[in-house]
């Protein structure tokens, strides 16, 4: 069993994980009204769940309730509110 030593280190500033607008420019949150969606298509990269956290998240930061649902070609984001 090895020991591993860790520095305890103060007065580092949390970094802020506040939200800005320019982050969601790949995505069509700000133009989207109630009942619109979009696709966000799945790539060999990214498994189905990972392919939703990021617009997921940003819409719900800016205000919005959204709905997920995972189709043939990706996952499918509805603005429900």
């Amino acid at each position: 069993m090895s020991s591993v030593m860790y520095k305890i280190e103060r007065n580092i500033p949390f970094p802020s994980r506040a939200f800005k607008k320019n982050d969601s420019k790949d995505y069509p949150l700000e133009q989207m009204r109630v009942g619109d969606s979009f696709l966000v298509p799945f790539t060999k990269n990214r498994p189905c769940s990972k392919n939703i956290n990021v617009p997921y998240t940003r819409a719900r930061l800016m205000g919005m309730e959204v709905s997920c649902r995972t189709e043939i070609k990706g996952v499918r984001i509805w603005r429900t509110k």
